[in-house]
């Protein structure tokens, strides 16, 4: 099996930036990756499921890592 190519949270929310969707996205301590849509509308569920699904779409590639501290 093929191992996945690390990105951090802010590379993984500029791929979705490039998508056409704003978000931010967190890597918990437990490994757990969220994305929450950044949106003019919050209450339009359609764009988080929209940036759900980009994510999804980046996890096939990507592994989503914590940022590093300098």
């Amino acid at each position: 099996m093929e191992e996945k190519s690390e990105i951090n949270e802010h590379e993984a929310e500029e791929l979705i930036k490039g998508m056409g969707r704003i978000a931010t996205v967190v890597v918990h301590d437990n490994g757990l990756v969220r994305a929450t849509a950044i949106s003019t509308n919050p209450s339009d569920q359609r764009i988080q499921n929209e940036v759900d699904g980009l994510l999804h779409d980046i996890q096939k590639k990507y592994r989503i890592v914590k940022k590093r501290k300098s």
